[in-house]
């Protein structure tokens, strides 16, 4: 199992992070995902390599489906 935190900026809604974590926690091969938009971080449980350049930009699309001016960052 592999955790990883990214940093997310540009996101203030409560539901609007509800969202972003409900969709990322669709994604084959997160076992959890957890969006904390005071602390401005979001971290996901995967039982896949998280390092993939792929992936962050897949969790940023997204994000910017929901709320366009998101972004998570490593």
């Amino acid at each position: 199992m592999s955790k990883k935190e990214y940093r997310v900026e540009n996101l203030d809604c409560g539901g609007c992070a509800l969202k972003i974590q409900n969709e990322i926690s669709q994604i084959n091969g997160v076992l959890a995902c957890n969006l904390d938009i005071y602390q401005k971080k979001l971290i996901i449980e995967s039982n896949e390599n998280l390092d993939d350049g792929n992936f962050l930009t897949k969790l940023n699309n997204l994000a910017k489906k929901i709320e366009p001016e998101t972004n998570i960052l490593e």
